[in-house]
């Protein structure tokens, strides 16, 4: 994916260029609010969408929190799936993943996974003496967290591990992957490699409950607003950065991510705080429950 920065042929992208930005803009851009715009004219409308697009961008901010949230509101191990992805439902609606929805949620992890696999493929594919451009490695890898859970919890699901047992094991699984795939970027950007791993931490660590809206979650919440748009904004603004594209080099292809990147930020807050209504609810039916107290969810 990187072509030498000052060499003539530093704007000719590959296929595989295209391909890793197409993905990484459907991503980014379009998939957390245009995949629920059919929301808007169901019923519930606005509000429905509201939540819908707010608990996208938890999931893609936050898919620890979002993970913590799916496995601690409700013992139906059944529901996990779909409250990762779509976050809890209304009273009496249906909480398991109908085959829209599967197709819908298995796109969007898609998209990540294959811009991630396009990227450490090509990174590795490149001579040595040819790679440049420090964002080179946050295209797609800082992102992949949140199809990591999404897989964990589709597993899990199927088993009889506890809640405590399937987040601890899935933090494990979200750590082990970031580790393997930060070594091999190591091994190919070197220095670079660093920033990018933090990234991947920033995302994948559950800050938001290690810090409750302290100083450190807003810092990792920045960071990871950053991971996603930055190694496309960052591109198309610095000369110095990563950018094969440049008849799109420019704020005209920076602002758009900019843009998003800060509005999936602020939404994933207000996702966070249902979020922690929900936990806190999820705690509250447990001690019910192992007091003989009959309760739903």
């Amino acid at each position: 994916m990187i072509s030498d920065l000052n060499h003539a042929d530093s704007c000719g992208a590959t296929p595989l260029d295209w391909a890793a930005l197409v993905t990484n803009a459907v991503t980014v851009l379009l998939s957390w609010w245009a995949f629920e715009v059919p929301k808007l004219f169901r019923n519930g409308g606005i509000r429905q969408y509201w939540n819908a697009i707010s608990w996208g961008c938890l999931r893609l901010c936050m898919p620890s929190v979002a993970a913590i949230t799916a496995v601690s509101s409700t013992s139906d191990r059944k529901a996990w799936l779909k409250r990762y992805y779509y976050g809890l439902s209304p009273d009496g609606a249906e909480e398991r993943l109908t085959k829209i929805q599967s197709l819908k949620s298995g796109l969007t992890d898609a998209l990540v996974i294959v811009s991630t696999v396009s990227s450490l493929y090509t990174l590795h594919s490149t001579p040595e003496s040819q790679l440049s451009g420090w964002n080179s490695s946050l295209w797609s890898f800082p992102s992949c967290p949140a199809a990591i859970y999404g897989i964990w919890i589709s597993l899990a699901s199927r088993t009889k591990l506890t809640p405590g047992w399937t987040l601890g094991l899935g933090l494990l699984w979200a750590c082990a992957i970031g580790a393997g795939v930060g070594y091999a970027v190591s091994q190919i950007k070197g220095s670079y490699a660093i920033g990018t791993i933090g990234c991947y931490v920033a995302i994948a660590l559950p800050w938001g409950y290690i810090s409750f809206l302290g100083p450190l979650m807003l810092v990792t919440l920045v960071i990871t607003v950053f991971a996603r748009i930055g190694g496309v904004a960052a591109g198309a603004l610095s000369p110095d950065a990563y950018f094969p594209f440049c008849a799109l080099k420019g704020p005209a292809l920076a602002a758009p991510y900019i843009a998003m990147g800060g509005i999936t930020g602020v939404l994933s807050l207000f996702a966070f705080f249902r979020s922690l209504m929900a936990v806190a609810g999820g705690k509250e039916r447990r001690v019910q429950q192992s007091r003989g107290v009959v309760v739903d969810g």
